[in-house]
């Protein structure tokens, strides 16, 4: 409690500071949270801390002041409207164009460049908090602040509508409940004899192994289970007491493979922001 109560506080002084000095109170704490270290998981606890109060307090308040700030009984006469219909063909076509041809040329279909390009056309909370900038900073008008506010509305409310016209449920491609599997990719260079490493008498270790770590803390412990299945070396101790019961002529045919080791994480995702970080 202590420590969250020191964030906290050191969050709003940087907000503070960087307020009286003329540059938003935003750039302030943006620089608090890029200043903490990356190292021992202190970015994640934190935001494990602050997420869930930033999502059910903070934003809904900053929605509603922006919402308090605008006036859609400004727009009154045809020119405005006229701006705002303008606004808002431009903005649409501008990032509808670039991202779908963009898209295009990185490889995808023309009905997923088309989605692309309606998903990145929605707004967010990027630019409320710019035109907030603006609006206080007294560069943008009520009158021109509500047209920018209501082409973002429209803007974002059109976006699934035209996601769900352009690429419906039924022509998206799914993966298979049973994977992707490594002879699908059709790659004559791969090494077919990589995929099992059967136990023979040649060979009486398996050399592949897959291990699932649910937490980064199981690492040791996979470490050491991966030492543990490591086949003995020809020069060990324990190779010369099997060298002893054995036949010499048995041992120099063994053949002493390469172990490898794929550990794989397994992650749920969530709303949350550090699920994934």
């Amino acid at each position: 409690m202590f420590f969250m109560t020191v964030t906290i506080l050191i969050f709003w002084a940087c907000s503070f500071f960087t307020d009286i000095v003329g540059v938003n109170a935003i750039f302030g704490a943006f620089l608090a949270g890029l200043i903490v270290p990356r190292e021992g998981g202190l970015a994640i606890a934190l935001t494990e801390k602050l997420e869930d109060m930033v999502s059910i307090i903070f934003l809904p308040l900053y929605f509603t002041l922006s919402g308090l700030n605008t006036n859609l009984g400004l727009l009154n006469n045809g020119i405005t409207w006229g701006f705002t219909v303008a606004i808002i063909c431009l903005d649409f076509a501008g990032k509808f164009t670039a991202c779908t041809i963009t898209a295009r040329i990185s490889g995808m279909s023309w009905r997923e460049s088309s989605t692309v390009g309606s998903l990145m056309s929605c707004k967010g909370l990027v630019e409320l908090i710019v035109l907030n900038i603006g609006l206080a900073a007294n560069i943008l008008t009520s009158r021109v602040f509500s047209m920018f506010v209501f082409e973002a509305l429209i803007l974002t409310f059109m976006t699934t509508p035209l996601v769900s016209m352009l690429y419906p449920p039924d022509r998206r491609v799914r993966a298979p409940n049973g994977g992707v599997s490594r002879a699908s990719t059709g790659d004559p260079n791969e090494d077919k004899s990589d995929r099992k490493s059967p136990m023979t008498e040649d060979q009486p270790w398996r050399s592949r192994f897959t291990v699932v770590l649910d937490k980064f803390d199981h690492m040791s412990g996979m470490l050491v289970a991966t030492q543990l299945v490591c086949p003995p070396s020809l020069e060990s101790p324990l190779a010369a007491t099997y060298g002893s019961t054995a036949s010499t002529r048995a041992s120099d045919k063994m053949k002493m493979p390469e172990v490898s080791v794929d550990a794989l994480r397994l992650i749920e995702l969530s709303d949350r922001t550090s699920d994934v970080m």
